[in-house]
């Protein structure tokens, strides 16, 4: 069996968001702090995972981005 060629390609990086679901917590809150997560590790660089805040401490309103 012969293996295909390898195509040589850019790199690539990758920032994840993490979120748990909290007691009282709407799937959207959580939704809206995971979303929060992941932008804050795009914007540490990249290869970043950033925890959200967890429920208890987090706001009603979104942060500004």
């Amino acid at each position: 069996m012969r293996w295909p060629r390898r195509i040589r390609c850019g790199r690539a990086g990758s920032s994840f968001g993490v979120a748990e679901l909290g007691p009282d917590e709407s799937e959207s809150q959580c939704n809206r702090r995971l979303d929060e997560a992941l932008y804050r590790a795009k914007g540490e660089g990249r290869n970043r995972v950033c925890m959200a805040e967890s429920a208890e401490n987090a706001t009603e309103q979104p942060k500004a981005r």
